[in-house]
Order: C-alpha cells, then structure tokens, then sequence
C-alpha cells in the first residue's frame, strides 16, 4: 500500500501526473481545476469524505481560497 500526502496553497498548479486507482481521503475542502486532454473539469470537495479515484492522468490547479490536504492510498 503506498499513502500519499499531498497540499498546496491558492494559486499552486501541478504539472502533467498520473495516480494508480486510489482511495481518495480529503483532509480539508478545496476547489481545483482538473486538466486532461485538452479539457478541463472544476472540482469542489468538502473536507472528510473518502471516494474511490480510479487510475488518470491530470494536471491541477487550485482555484480557491484555502489549502489543499488530500491522502491518496493505492498500490
């Protein structure tokens, strides 16, 4: 099992990443822009919920006001 940390601060973009399939754990809530492909999604996650995250390839950026703190847990 590999547990990933991840934060960033208003503002942050990432560059062009893939994640296996991953069990998503949002520490606190946040709004990003997802990109791939070409497109782009605007995403808005409240603090505390896990979610399945299949496997993708994206690059992000947040676009709100707080910090983003996520856990990602997969293989």
């Amino acid at each position: 099992m590999r547990v990933l940390v991840y934060t960033d601060q208003p503002g942050h973009k990432t560059t062009g990443h893939s994640h296996p399939d991953s069990v998503m754990i949002t520490a606190s809530a946040f709004r990003r822009r997802l990109s791939s492909h070409g497109e782009h999604v605007d995403v808005e996650m409240p603090a505390g919920p896990a979610r399945w995250m299949a496997a993708q390839e994206h690059s992000g950026e947040n676009t709100g006001d707080t910090e983003t703190h996520t856990l990602l847990c997969g293989t």
